[in-house]
C-alpha cells in the first residue's frame, strides 16, 4: 500500500489521523509518517483498512435498505465520538463521529426521498 494509498483509505473511511490511530492501535505520530511515505505501512495495516473499507460499505448498504423501505425518516448524527459510541454498542469497531457522519451521507444520497438528518441532543 503506498502512502497515497493510505492516505485516499482514511478519506475514505472519513477518520481523522486520531481517529485513525485509535483504530489501528498506533500512535498519530505514526500515522503522519504512513500518510508521508516515511515509513511502509505494514501488510496488516492494509488488510485492516480493506476490512474497515468492506464495513463501512456494509453499514451503508443497511442503512440504505432501512430507507428504502420506509423504516427510517429521520436519522441522528453525533457531534463526538464518545456520543456516537455510546448510542451504538453494536458496532464491530469503536468507530468516530465523522466515520459515523460519513456513513449516513453516502446512505442519504441514495435515498429515494429526502430523509432528515439532525444531530443528537447529547
Amino acid at each position: 500500500m503506498t502512502a497515497a494509498e493510505f492516505s485516499i483509505a482514511l478519506a475514505y473511511l472519513g477518520l481523522s489521523n486520531a481517529d485513525a490511530a485509535d483504530l489501528l492501535q498506533v500512535t498519530p505520530h505514526t500515522i503522519r509518517h504512513w500518510i508521508k511515505g516515511r515509513y511502509v505501512v505494514p501488510e496488516g495495516v492494509e488488510r485492516q483498512l480493506e476490512e474497515m473499507v468492506a464495513e463501512t460499505d456494509v453499514e451503508v448498504a443497511v442503512l440504505v435498505a432501512k430507507l428504502a423501505g420506509g423504516k427510517v425518516d429521520e436519522l441522528t448524527v453525533f457531534g463526538d465520538s464518545a456520543a456516537a459510541r455510546a448510542a451504538h454498542p453494536d458496532w464491530s469497531r469503536p468507530w468516530s463521529a465523522g466515520w459515523h457522519q460519513l456513513v449516513v451521507a453516502r446512505a442519504v444520497r441514495q435515498a429515494p426521498w429526502s430523509v432528515r438528518v439532525v444531530y443528537s441532543n447529547g
